[in-house]
C-alpha cells in the first residue's frame, strides 16, 4: 500500500497486551503535535450506541447511516448489507481526517506544479528564437482591455513579476487570465485555428481544446507531464524550422501569397459585432433600459416554415432592408466557429454590423446558416400577431 501517512500496524493474540502498549503509545504521539487516528477491526458483532436512545432506533428502523454528534465529539455508524460490502483497509485509512487533509495537500501540490509547467511553457515559447517568429503564447496584455486590468498587470513572465505580483492583480483587476489557459497565435504562421488543430491531432498526435480564426488553445491539468510539454515545444520548433526553409526556398510571388495570408489572419480579421437588441415584440416591455427579450417565443415560433423567410447574404435586399426597413429579425441561434458563439439569437433584430461580420466571415462552419439558402428570418406579421396573444 502506497501512503505519505505514517502507519503503525499491530498484530497479535487477543489479550497479549495489544492496547496496554498502544495506551502508552498514543499520549506520547500526542504529547509531539501529532494528530492520532485508531481502527480497530473486531471478528463479531458491536454497537456504540444504547437501545432506547433516539439515534439508536433510527437506525434500526433502517438508516444505512447515522450520525451521533456534539460540541465535542462526533461518530458515525454505517451499516453493511452484507460481509462481502465490508471496505477493505485502504479504503477506511482513505476515510479518516488525516488521509482526506494529505490528499487537499497532494492536491494543492499538483496544481501548484502543474501552473508552474504552464508558465515555464510559455516563457520558453515566447522567448525561443525560432518558434516566437511564428508562434506565440497571448498574455493578459492581449487579451483583457487596460481598464479590465486595473493593477497594470501585463505578462506573467515579465522580469521582476513574483507570486504577490500575481496575487494583488487577481484580487484587484475586473477581468483576469487563468496561466493554465494557453491561447497559442498560429496565423503568423499562415495557419487558422481549425487548419493547425488538424495538423497536431493527425501528424503529432497532440490534442487541441478550443480554435479561433488565428489561435488554438491548450489548457494544461495536472494529468500534464513536464516531457508532454517538451514535446510540445519539440512540434512547434519543427513546424517553424519548416516554415523557416520553405520561406528561405520561396519565390517572390509565394512570399507575397505567404504574407497576405498572415495579414488575412492577423489584422484583416472583422470585429465581432456586439449584441444588438430584441424586435419589441419580443420584450415585455419595451422601454425598458435593459436590454432582455423573450426569445424562447422566438425559437418556437420559427418551428412553422410559414413564419419564416430566407434572404440571401449578400442580396441587395438585405441592404435595403437594413436602411429603409423592416427589421431584419433572426429566426435561429447562428454560430459561427470560431469564434463559437451566437451572433444572432432568435427575436434578436440583425445590425449592419452583423451582416458586414457574416459577410467578413471566410471559416467553414457556421451553425444555423445555410449560405445556399440564406439568413433565416421571423417573418413580420408574425410578430405582431404574437404581440396580441400576450
Amino acid at each position: 500500500m502506497t501512503s505519505n501517512i505514517p502507519i503503525l500496524g499491530f498484530s497479535a493474540y487477543s489479550g497479549t497486551g495489544k492496547t496496554t502498549l498502544l495506551r502508552q503509545i498514543i499520549p506520547a504521539l500526542k504529547q509531539r503535535g501529532l494528530r492520532v487516528s485508531v481502527i480497530k477491526h473486531a471478528h463479531h458483532d458491536f454497537d456504540l450506541d444504547f437501545p432506547g436512545k433516539d439515534s439508536y432506533e433510527l437506525r434500526k428502523s433502517g438508516a444505512d447511516q447515522t450520525v451521533i454528534s456534539t460540541m465535542t465529539r462526533m461518530a458515525m455508524i454505517t451499516e453493511f448489507a452484507s460481509p462481502a460490502d465490508e471496505p477493505d483497509l485502504q479504503q477506511i485509512i482513505a476515510s479518516l481526517d488525516v488521509a482526506r487533509r494529505q490528499a487537499e495537500l497532494e492536491g494543492y501540490e499538483l496544481v501548484t506544479k502543474q501552473i508552474l509547467l504552464a508558465l515555464e511553457l510559455r516563457r520558453q515559447v515566447n522567448n525561443h528564437p525560432v518558434i516566437s517568429k511564428y508562434f506565440r503564447f497571448l498574455d493578459p496584455v492581449d487579451l483583457i482591455p487596460a481598464k479590465y486590468r486595473q493593477s497594470g498587470f501585463e505578462k506573467y513572465n515579465s522580469p521582476g513579476v513574483t507570486w504577490e505580483t500575481v496575487t494583488d492583480a487577481w484580487e484587484e483587476d475586473e477581468f483576469v487570465l487563468d496561466p493554465t489557459r494557453l491561447t497559442l497565435v498560429c496565423g503568423t504562421a499562415g495557419f487558422d485555428g481549425t487548419e493547425l488543430k488538424g495538423l497536431l491531432a493527425d501528424k503529432y498526435e497532440i490534442q487541441v481544446n478550443k480554435t479561433s480564426r488565428n489561435t488554438v488553445l491548450f489548457q494544461s491539468n495536472i494529468n500534464n507531464s513536464r516531457s508532454a510539454t517538451a514535446y510540445l515545444i519539440e512540434t512547434l520548433l519543427k513546424l517553424s524550422r519548416q516554415l523557416d526553409k520553405r520561406l528561405e526556398r520561396a519565390s517572390v510571388a509565394e512570399q507575397t501569397t505567404f504574407n497576405a495570408r498572415v495579414k488575412s489572419l492577423t489584422e484583416d480579421v472583422p470585429d465581432l459585432p456586439d449584441f444588438s437588441h430584441f424586435h419589441d415584440k419580443y420584450r415585455d416591455n419595451p422601454k425598458s433600459k435593459t436590454p432582455e427579450g423573450n426569445m424562447r417565443e422566438g425559437f418556437f415560433a420559427a418551428y412553422e416554415s410559414k413564419n419564416c423567410e430566407h434572404i440571401k447574404l449578400f442580396s441587395k435586399e438585405i441592404d435595403d432592408r437594413l436602411k429603409n426597413g423592416p427589421d431584419l429579425v433572426s429566426a435561429n441561434f447562428v454560430i459561427p466557429y470560431p469564434p463559437g458563439f451566437p451572433i444572432m439569437v432568435p427575436g434578436q433584430v440583425i445590425s449592419r454590423g452583423i451582416i458586414n461580420f457574416m459577410r467578413a466571415l471566410d471559416v467553414k462552419e457556421i451553425h444555423g446558416y445555410h449560405a445556399e439558402m440564406g439568413i433565416k428570418l421571423l417573418k413580420m406579421p408574425k410578430l405582431r400577431a404574437t404581440a396580441k396573444k400576450r
